[in-house]
């Protein structure tokens, strides 16, 4: 891996994903610390992540950020997603990455959202299974990116074009097919709702005029000497 100068690069402002504040007990009380991790990137494919320990925030992010742009690398992204579905691997979390066609966005949590946006995807879909430490989560996205293998390798491994390689890979229009008819039935679903409950309150209300009508037919029929019984057993 070619070493990447950062100072080369038009980094965008950095992503603080966690701030950890730890308490150490003296004889003199309490001392603070702070562990932050942050990552930072260009847009359009750099990315790195760094851990900077300080008594003060501001200096825990300063020492973060300064590890991070000695950690970047380039990650091979396609027109604004990955190549191929991947998984990273790091301590006990694992993170599914698949490509995804333009317009979906980014499908992911807060740590691996903040790494998407600062490599530059802006289409993909992502799973995290097992611990959700943001660390190891931040880790293992990134262990996913560095493992990224070339669209063009990729294409001529398998013996197809460079833009069915995201097509083979995930099948994204049958999710989006599945999606819409998940759609069109929580409408339908919503319509059935909403009529239902409608005319369950015209029967409650033609039920309720059905009894007052007959309460106020009753009371019409009665004599008066029934009237004053009646009033007395109350």
């Amino acid at each position: 891996m070619s070493i990447i100068n950062p100072a080369e690069l038009d980094l965008k402002e950095e992503s603080v994903v966690r701030i950890n504040r730890v308490a150490k007990v003296t004889s003199r009380g309490k001392r603070f610390s702070f562990s932050t991790l942050v990552v930072i990137g260009d847009g359009s494919g750099h990315i790195g992540v760094g851990i900077g320990k300080a008594n003060e925030v501001i200096s825990s992010i300063s020492k973060a950020k300064d590890n991070a742009k000695r950690n970047i690398f380039k990650a091979k992204i396609i027109n604004g997603t990955i190549p191929h579905k991947i998984v990273g691997r790091y301590g006990a979390s694992r993170v599914l990455l698949k490509p995804a066609a333009p317009g979906t966005g980014i499908i992911a949590g807060a740590p691996v959202r903040a790494v998407m946006e600062q490599v530059g995807v802006n289409n993909i879909l992502t799973k995290r299974y097992g611990s959700s430490n943001p660390m190891n989560i931040v880790r293992a996205t990134i262990n996913a990116l560095e493992n990224l293998q070339d669209a063009v390798k990729i294409a001529n491994k398998r013996g197809i074009k460079i833009k069915d390689v995201i097509w083979n890979d995930i099948d994204t229009r049958e999710y989006f097919n599945t999606y819409d008819e998940l759609s069109n039935e929580r409408e339908n679903l919503k319509k059935f709702l909403l009529n239902r409950y409608e005319i369950h309150q015209q029967e409650l209300v033609a039920s309720y005029d059905n009894r007052l009508g007959t309460q106020l037919l009753a009371a019409s029929q009665l004599t008066l000497e029934d009237r004053v019984f009646r009033i007395e057993q109350i």
